[in-house]
């Protein structure tokens, strides 16, 4: 058993961005919950069983389309959609010719009945996109004062928590590999939010001011299209951003972004976003090349790629979309972007079991860990939920009439699920 002492640095080095705000369990800031690792607070216990007919509280319709998870803040369940505002606009040059309305909407956790919602801004996109995705895919994230709704080349736009509009800043053209579209979403810490822009042009990492929406710096960035969302940890001396690009990971000073360390092996054009236990960070990729890494991060600098701060690197199997859960000292991912679960050591890399068929298909949503259970939501409705104490055992599969794009949220008995229909509450 670790000492108290190393449990508690341990729990010092995996604060997420909000650390220094106010989050209770009836929160979740941003797309992977309150400490970007995809895991629910100690008290969320939702529902193992449910469906149409059973344990739905409310279902509420949703305008328009979109990837994105909901953030949860009070009683707020606030999402964004791009909705066709019955307009053609000027063609872009693999454009789809239709104007979009970008929405930010604020549901009742409790009735599914719509607080507010605000038209942010009516825009083209210059590019169509992947025939999954969206033209809202970034995942807003809320600091309980504003909400930040990103939607990458067609603008940032910062709201208050009763939907006013506040500040907005615009970007150049994000150029994706083959016209894929958009997806990484913006971190949070204190009053700086971190935006990722990797694309075919230069890419940069940009540092904006939370209350303002100015420019605080921006660093370039040697890499191409990678739809990963930062995570930003704290080493024991500094707050650092983490992101994975084609061929290598990168941190950087939180402050400054000023580069910190970079690590090589990574695969390339990355989707699944780093997440971290302890001291180390884990990344994961199959495009072009199946890689799974393990980096402890704590006072490292330099190149890092053949040192003993690169733990472990697994090339049989990663995944592609969803992102990667962990939970004590074991990495759980699923095969490319299929129902098949498959376990690592998080210490050594070793295989704990090679694959479990969950009895879904396709899945692009990250899994999510509530209650010793991992939540699997499938782009065919299906919602699997696993038991990790009982040798990962199928403990329920579940059917609603939606696709499932964005990722599960656990909030006390409570699991929200966003579909390209309907936002679900099941109770």
């Amino acid at each position: 058993m670790r000492p108290t002492s190393t449990i508690f640095v341990l729990l010092l080095l995996t604060q997420s961005a909000f650390a220094c705000q106010k989050i209770s369990d009836e929160n979740w800031p941003a797309w992977r919950g309150p400490t970007m690792n995809g895991h629910a607070a100690k008290t969320a216990n939702p529902p193992i069983e449910f469906g149409e007919e059973n344990r739905v509280k409310w279902k509420a319709p949703i305008p328009g389309l979109g990837n994105s998870t909901p953030c949860v803040w009070g009683n707020k369940v606030i999402l964004t959609s791009a909705k066709p505002a019955g307009e053609k606009g000027a063609a872009g040059t693999n454009g789809p010719n239709e104007l979009q309305q970008l929405l930010v909407i604020a549901y009742d956790i409790q009735t599914g009945d719509v607080v507010w919602q605000t038209e942010v801004a009516q825009a083209v996109p210059h590019e169509k996109g992947h025939a999954t995705s969206s033209y809202a895919s970034a995942s807003a994230v809320t600091d309980g004062q504003r909400v930040y709704a990103f939607f990458g080349s067609l603008g940032l736009f910062a709201l208050d928590m009763d939907g006013k509009p506040l500040w907005n800043r615009e970007f150049s053209k994000m150029k994706t590999a083959a016209g894929f579209g958009e997806g990484a979403s913006p971190a949070l810490s204190g009053d700086l939010l971190v935006i990722p822009w990797d694309e075919e042009g230069q890419s940069y990492l940009i540092g904006i001011d939370a209350k303002s929406g100015e420019e605080a710096w921006r660093t370039e960035r040697a890499t191409d299209s990678s739809w990963t969302t930062p995570l930003i940890v704290n080493d024991g001396e500094r707050s650092v951003i983490v992101v994975s690009g084609s061929k290598f990971t990168r941190a950087y000073e939180l402050s400054t972004g000023k580069e910190i360390w970079h690590c090589g092996g990574m695969s390339s054009n990355p989707t699944a976003s780093p997440v971290a236990e302890g001291d180390i960070v884990f990344i994961g990729n199959t495009y072009k090349g199946k890689v799974l890494q393990a980096i402890r991060f704590k006072g490292a600098s330099g190149d890092l790629s053949s040192t003993p701060n690169l733990l472990w690197t697994h090339k049989k199997s990663a995944s592609y979309v969803p992102t990667p859960l962990i939970d004590d000292d074991k990495v759980y991912f699923l095969l490319n972007s299929t129902g098949v679960l498959s376990c690592l050591d998080a210490q050594t890399g070793d295989m704990v079991f090679p694959g479990k068929r969950l009895g879904l298909r396709n899945v692009h949503a990250s899994p999510m860990l509530a209650a010793d259970r991992i939540y699997v939501a499938s782009r065919e409705g299906d919602v699997a939920v696993v038991d990790v104490k009982n040798d990962c055992n199928v403990l329920a599969k579940n059917h609603l009439d939606d696709v499932f794009d964005a990722s599960p949220v656990a909030i006390g008995s409570r699991l929200i699920l966003r579909g390209r229909k309907s936002l679900y509450c099941i109770e």
